[in-house]
């Protein structure tokens, strides 16, 4: 059910922000729709897109949620799962959050109920049931339990996204003056509490991709999935835009090869071949032209 909804809620968020010829709309366009409550669409919600809508409020905010007492009514079904597969929660909060953005701009008057929307799934990814998988991949990794300083950009992009996206909507800057904690208290072991804001993971992001060849930073320990990387660089933007900077968005995707290659692997620098999916194109395309000039893209396909 949970993973349904996750591909629901992606072809929604794709159809609301990108559904005609307004794809390529610069920033200052929409910024300019927006405030002069102008819809360029000249499309309304229709009944399905409002059903969903109020169906993702009840997921979200219209539940009682504090940073530490979260109510899941609705998420039963995956809740207490493994989140190591593309059912987990993580991907369905984001796609959610990216909705209620995509629905702020789509219609303005819906502002308010977007960001009551994208604060709540953000409160719901720094749980530890989100993102409490990581002691199955890096439990001996001198990080741990640090959930974003090293790899796991499957985690990590989503939240900077989301956070960015909250930020540009709601000009509420609190996730980065006041910063926010990962909170380690699984199992036995001690407890930990490791604060970020909205800078520090950026640059933790940043620095990784900075170092590595592709430019690319690895989900699974050392494997770099390319749908992973849109994510960060659209937070990226967002963090650039919103604060007048340029000081994040210069890092190329992968630098030496090309882009619709599904996985590469760190340790050997090399892309596994012969592996590729629809679906990983889909996810690509979806979201490259968000932060990557379109008049480029070409060059990014992988030859064969």
């Amino acid at each position: 059910m949970i993973y349904y909804l996750w591909f629901i809620i992606l072809i929604l968020s794709i159809s609301l922000s990108f559904g005609n010829d307004h794809f390529q709309k610069s920033f200052q366009q929409v910024q300019k729709s927006i405030v002069n409550n102008k819809d360029d669409t000249n499309q309304l919600l229709s009944e399905k897109e409002l059903k969903l809508i109020r169906f993702i409020s009840y997921l979200t905010y219209m539940q009682t949620t504090t940073t530490t007492n979260i109510t899941w009514n609705g998420w039963e079904k995956n809740y207490d799962g493994p989140q190591l597969d593309l059912g987990s929660i993580r991907y369905t909060l984001a796609h959610i959050g990216y909705t209620a953005a995509a629905l702020a701009y789509r219609t303005p008057n819906y502002r308010e109920l977007a960001i009551k929307i994208l604060k709540d799934s953000i409160e719901r990814m720094l749980n530890i049931k989100v993102w409490g998988y990581i002691d199955h991949y890096w439990k001996n990794v001198h990080t741990f339990p640090d959930p974003v300083c090293d790899e796991n950009i499957m985690y990590s992009g989503h939240l900077l996204q989301l956070l960015t996206l909250y930020e540009s909507l709601s000009g509420d800057f609190t996730y980065d003056i006041d910063g926010f904690d990962f909170i380690w208290d699984k199992d036995n072991d001690r407890i930990t509490k490791i604060h970020y804001n909205t800078t520090k993971l950026a640059y933790a992001i940043y620095y990784q991709m900075n170092e590595e060849s592709s430019a690319g930073v690895s989900c699974e320990p050392e494997w770099v999935y390319t749908i992973c990387q849109n994510h960060p660089h659209i937070g990226f933007k967002l963090y650039d835009i919103v604060r007048n900077k340029h000081a994040l968005e210069d890092i190329p995707m992968f630098k030496e090869d090309r882009y619709f290659k599904m996985l590469y692997y760190r340790p050997t620098h090399t892309w596994i071949p012969y592996f590729a999916a629809t679906g990983n194109d889909g996810w690509a395309l979806a979201w490259m032209s968000s932060w990557f000039d379109h008049n480029e893209t070409s060059n990014f396909i992988c030859d064969g």
